[in-house]
């Protein structure tokens, strides 16, 4: 795959979940996306492995990542209190509770029974 490198969006991010589901090889779900088979398996490989792929935890580890690295994650940019209306960081802070509710619930399952 020549060309810049352009991080992958929620809808790709279905595609590969439904094709990981059917077991479809990386191969295959990289050619239907115009991918390289090495950027699936990464993809896969850091959000949990085949078995728990998910798009949506996928793409919100992404978007959560990109705000904190302060970049520009496709269309989604750093955003600072200065540039927010309070409805925004109402938002923000819903959105970031969320995360680490998910994280807190990931861990109790892990570690459940010691």
């Amino acid at each position: 795959m020549k060309g810049k490198y352009k991080n992958l969006n929620l809808e790709e991010r279905k595609i590969i979940e439904e094709m990981v589901r059917t077991n479809k090889p990386f191969e295959q779900i990289a050619l239907k996306l115009g991918r390289s088979p090495s950027a699936i398996s990464k993809e896969i490989r850091r959000n949990g492995g085949r078995k728990v792929y998910s798009a949506l935890e996928a793409q919100k580890r992404a978007d959560c990542q990109a705000l904190n690295k302060g970049g520009n994650y496709g269309n989604v940019k750093k955003l600072t209190n200065q540039n927010l209306t309070m409805s925004d960081r109402v938002e923000k802070i819903e959105f970031q509770v969320e995360i680490i509710f998910d994280i807190i619930k990931s861990l109790e399952s892990r570690f459940n029974g010691c």
